[in-house]
């Protein structure tokens, strides 16, 4: 039998910080849907040219992805 998702959630934590989804800072397991997560930064990224929960240090980008709100900078008329 083929399974698209794994029959229980890893709680592998690597990549680049500011792509990582709040389940995997937080141990909570998680799927591919984490994998969407680093998709929609990244365009955002293309989008403004920076990421949108970037903070000074690893533990303060942490803090951004899990309790600030995602803010979409304003249109230049």
């Amino acid at each position: 039998m083929f399974m698209a998702e794994p029959m229980r959630a890893p709680n592998s934590f690597v990549g680049t910080e500011e792509y990582i989804a709040p389940e995997i800072i937080t141990g909570s397991g998680h799927s591919s849907a984490v994998d969407w997560w680093a998709l929609g930064i990244l365009l955002y990224e293309m989008l403004y040219g920076y990421t949108p929960f970037r903070g000074k240090t690893r533990q303060k980008t942490f803090a951004n992805i899990l309790h600030k709100d995602l803010k979409f900078p304003k249109a230049n008329r």
